[in-house]
């Protein structure tokens, strides 16, 4: 399992533009690579996607890239339509708490690099996630936990 965390860890950073070297790693060597994004004292980088179709056709692929202690982090959004236009967003994730219905739920806010897209998605537990529209409504439309790298997460140490 050991050439997963490591090839997990490299599509992490070359999805998040780092602009630092690969470091020289050996299998069972604990890992910490500070950068703009991850800090090593909040832990370990977490790595989760999610995948879905929802009513009308169209697959979600959300990978999300979190430090273990934190709940914010970034993420890499694909979106296929039916007539097999893709689009792919990258950006920022941010937890929130609340919507109309629930106001201890917790939201995951994906923000655009540039700005100009949110997407809002209602944590339902470990394994599911449903769309939200701007409202922070549900949309009946649901993610479910494809692969989990937090159990056999990359470990950093400070």
């Amino acid at each position: 399992m050991k050439p997963i965390y490591i090839s997990a860890l490299f599509l992490s950073l070359a999805t998040c533009h780092a602009a630092y070297p690969a470091p020289a790693v050996t299998a069972g060597t604990p890992l910490c690579i500070n950068t703009n994004l991850y800090r090593c004292e909040l832990g370990k980088l977490q790595i989760r996607i999610y995948e879905g179709f929802i009513s009308d056709g169209t697959s979600y692929a959300l990978t999300l890239y979190n430090p273990e202690y934190s709940g914010d982090g970034t993420f890499t959004l694909s979106i296929i339509a039916p007539d097999r236009q893709t689009a792919t967003y990258t950006g920022k994730r941010f937890t929130q708490r609340g919507t109309p219905e629930d106001i201890n739920a917790t939201v995951w806010q994906m923000i655009t690099h540039d700005g100009k897209r949110i997407f809002n998605f209602l944590y339902e537990g470990t394994t599911t996630l449903e769309i939200l529209d701007e409202r922070f409504e549900k949309t009946g439309e649901k993610l479910h936990l494809k692969y989990d790298f937090t159990r056999h997460s990359i470990p950093v140490t400070p």
